[in-house]
């Protein structure tokens, strides 16, 4: 599913207008019935009340709509305009009016009050009606995705009396406050947004509904269909998203009855040490249970004692070099011991000795496999990213992109898209971007946004498996884009999975990739 920011959205708008002529006030109409459809269908079926506060804008003019729609429906509406309804113009303007003229039948028991920002009286009404009518739902149709400024004054009153609420709000097209864009709050005061219980956007899901904070203001995401031709949602850069685990099933390829081992390939994983030995059992698991044919443990000689009970019973094991040490003939031993088509998997807890470091970057330079590199292993090629031999995956999280790309951790989470885009141009890799959403961009200028997340794999060893999965499906044959978006997927589905039954407290990393399975289940 495509992803749009706001300027996308606003371009499609356009298109939608200029080159197909579907007038705004026919997206209008459209939109506020899809609206007043999720309320209808979500919302306590014993409610018919709601109170709607829009804005200026067109997100304003959709709620003007939704009111009409849910009064035609035998619901008793109070709308409040939070600014002048002189500052409404084109189809908000004639959507507000025909507004106007219904809630002045008495028939309706439903009324427009006083702006919010001009009249006390309706700042008390609101605190008031917030008490009288606490299953009431609230309709957000303040601010949309144009939102640029942070809201201040009345508005912003209004705005925090509401999220303060208990009652079910229904933000439209994206929660007051939040940055279509890139999921912050406006103004960085997290009172300034609405917090939704549902939020019910049109076409394609806002970057802003997927990062957080924006996903937590969101709430349960709805995305409806009012009638977007599919040539006009296109973006200049290609951002999308899977919102379902069923969405995984088209990218699965199916294994046939006549295969065998070899026909899903062979991962070497390079990883561990003393210190971090889990690591190497982890990064085999993932790739094991993502479906490679065959795992091979390398580490050196001098480790055997430490990670040789380490490594599952499925997999083979290997030496790189004899003398205890890793060198740059380490490769030599790798590549006379791997096909090319062989997938190495390196750095997760390798350590940071200076052999380690001075293997690791003689391998991304010079060995034409594909290649995961995590962790430590991002460590080692910190100076050279750009230097790659072959297909290259990194996955770093925030702390070792920061080191990566010189910007500080706050930059790279507050343009989390364009930081992964920039750099997997810069350096021909793809770029795995771990956070509480990660994403996924390739060199071509194409983005992934993860919509599944768990607080279960903030865990030390979530990154292990993963780098071990990606790097299993690139065994299979998956392209580096398609195995990093695969990978990623099944990692956090199963990660709810887990989450489910264990707890995001309980949940281990060592169990994770035991989740796989149900979602092959599902989608194969």
């Amino acid at each position: 599913m495509y992803v749009h920011t706001g300027q996308d959205t606003y371009a499609t708008d356009k298109m939608m207008e200029e080159v197909f002529h579907v007038s705004p006030q026919q997206l209008m109409e459209v939109a506020g019935k899809n609206v007043a459809d999720q309320i209808m269908k979500y919302s306590d079926k014993q409610v018919r009340h709601a109170l709607v506060l829009i804005g200026p804008g067109n997100n304003g003019g959709d709620g003007a709509v939704v009111a009409r729609f849910l009064i035609a429906r035998g619901w008793r509406v109070q709308v409040i305009p939070v600014f002048s309804p002189s500052h409404f113009k084109g189809s908000a303007k004639d959507n507000f009016q025909t507004l106007q003229t219904i809630c002045q039948n008495p028939v309706f028991h439903s009324q427009i009050l006083e702006p919010y920002c001009e009249s006390s009286q309706t700042q008390d009404f609101l605190a008031s009606y917030l008490k009288e009518y606490p299953r009431a739902v609230i309709v957000d149709a303040i601010f949309g995705v144009g939102l640029k400024r942070p809201i201040t004054g009345k508005a912003a009153e209004c705005v925090h009396e509401v999220s303060a609420s208990k009652q079910v709000v229904f933000s439209i097209d994206i929660p007051s406050g939040i940055s279509s864009d890139n999921g912050t709050v406006v103004g960085m005061n997290p009172s300034s947004a609405i917090h939704a219980n549902y939020t019910v956007t049109f076409e394609a899901p806002k970057v802003g509904h997927l990062l957080y904070p924006g996903k937590h203001y969101t709430g349960t995401l709805i995305v409806t269909n009012i009638g977007v031709l599919h040539q006009a949602l296109h973006s200049p850069t290609p951002l999308w998203t899977m919102l379902k685990e069923t969405d995984l099933a088209s990218f699965i390829h199916p294994r046939t009855s006549d295969s065998y081992k070899g026909s899903f390939g062979r991962v070497i994983s390079i990883c561990g040490s003393p210190l971090y030995q889990g690591a190497l059992t982890l990064s085999l698991l993932g790739a094991l249970h993502s479906g490679a044919g065959l795992i091979t443990a390398g580490y050196k000689e001098t480790n055997t004692d430490c990670l040789k009970s380490r490594v599952i019973p499925e997999a083979t094991h290997a030496n790189p070099v004899k003398n205890g040490k890793y060198t740059s003939l380490s490769t030599e031993y790798i590549q006379h011991h791997l096909s090319l088509d062989n997938v190495i998997c390196i750095g997760s807890g390798i350590g940071r000795e200076e052999d380690v470091l001075d293997m690791t970057q003689a391998a991304y330079r010079t060995l034409p496999n594909p290649m995961v590199v995590d962790a430590d292993g991002l460590w080692a090629i910190r100076n050279i990213p750009q230097e790659a031999s072959g297909i290259r995956v990194l996955t770093p999280h925030l702390g070792e992109m920061s080191y990566l790309t010189g910007l500080t951790i706050d930059t790279i989470r507050d343009h989390l898209v364009e930081t992964a885009l920039d750099y997997a141009s810069k350096w021909k890799a793809i770029v795995v971007l771990k956070s509480s959403t990660t994403l996924v961009a390739d060199p071509q200028g194409s983005c992934y946004i993860n919509a599944f997340s768990t607080s279960a794999l903030a865990k030390g060893g979530s990154g292990d498996v993963l780098a071990g999965t990606i790097a299993g499906f690139l065994a299979q044959g998956y392209s580096a884009t398609q195995a990093s978006i695969i990978g990623v997927a099944l990692h956090s589905i199963a990660g709810l999975k887990m989450e489910k039954d264990c707890t995001s407290w309980a949940a281990s990393p060592t169990h994770l990739p035991l989740y796989y399975r149900s979602v092959f289940k599902q989608v194969s």
